[in-house]
């Protein structure tokens, strides 16, 4: 595996704090990183490109997603630059790409007052005979991790980290929040254990009715958010009316007699999910006062 200094990411020659860089700054930081890593960038992961240094500024690089050094067609669902956007600090991660494995470092930094994330990358086993078993075991372990990262271990659903770490930036189009009706009579008339299963019955219904360009995340307790990076405002509605009547429809082997029903807030508006969710709740609470509905609205219409 690469090894380098601990002190890679820091710049003596530019300001004292170690995030904030001048254009000549920023290049000598990448000439420093390129001695130790494969790859090294600076990106915008809010815009998902890769920028250069020019004569008076920083330019993306023409038809340069950042994503597509991976050879994705989108963004990662892993993308250590967005979490460092966000904790302002240093993040690193393995990425698998087929049979090969990529070890990948990020760090905040703000160039000339913008913000950014130099990304440095290097292959891990570049020119070493491995062990075809170990290499196995590696892959299965970069899966694991990844997957274990951003996954609540209950629902299956993306969790909470994962909204606030990767959906910070992102521009999306609708923002739902979802919460499981009466769910405290459901945990204490047939127990903790029986609640849980029905929690994962019912993110797995909300899951089957998104697309696969939507995100179903757990919030907290029997509260779900999905989001919707783009999508018409009577699409938008009619998915989580189909929701809701999906849950509706529900029914359980050992339990017949039980009926399950959620309340919805939905805001369809261009934003980001954090400038979305207050509006969203408001309308969700007004759901939960008459339980098993779906209330939306859009934003453009006037305030709440």
């Amino acid at each position: 595996m690469v090894q380098m200094p601990m002190d890679t990411f820091t710049d003596k020659n530019d300001s004292t704090d170690p995030h904030v860089l001048t254009f000549e700054g920023l290049k000598i930081r990448l000439r420093e990183l390129s001695t130790f890593f494969d790859v090294v960038r600076l990106v915008n992961p809010i815009e998902t490109c890769e920028l250069h240094a020019g004569k008076f500024g920083l330019y993306p690089i023409k038809g340069g997603a950042c994503y597509e050094i991976w050879g994705k067609d989108h963004r990662c669902s892993n993308c250590i630059s967005r979490r460092v956007m966000k904790t302002k600090e240093r993040a690193s991660k393995f990425e698998l790409i087929s049979d090969d494995i990529y070890y990948v470092m990020a760090s905040y930094v703000e160039v000339e007052g913008s913000p950014h994330a130099i990304e440095a990358i290097s292959e891990v086993y570049s020119g070493v005979r491995v062990d075809v078993r170990d290499n196995e075991n590696l892959i299965e372990l970069v899966e694991l991790s990844n997957e274990e990262l951003y996954t609540d271990s209950l629902t299956g659903t993306y969790n909470r980290r994962y909204y606030d770490e990767q959906l910070a930036y992102i521009p999306v189009q609708g923002v739902a929040m979802i919460d499981i009706d009466d769910f405290k009579r459901v945990n204490d008339s047939y127990g903790h254990p029986y609640g849980d299963a029905i929690l994962t019955d019912v993110a797995e219904t909300l899951m089957k009715n998104v697309r696969p360009t939507d995100i179903v995340a757990r919030y907290g307790g029997d509260e779900f958010i999905v989001v919707f990076p783009s999508i018409p405002t009577e699409t938008f509605t009619k998915r989580l009316e189909d929701m809701r009547t999906a849950v509706e429809n529900l029914r359980f082997k050992v339990h017949p007699e039980l009926h399950i029903t959620i309340s919805c807030g939905g805001i369809h508006s261009l934003g980001t999910a954090p400038a979305l969710i207050p509006a969203a709740d408001k309308l969700l609470y007004q759901a939960k006062q008459k339980r098993n509905v779906v209330i939306t609205k859009n934003l453009s219409d006037g305030a709440l």
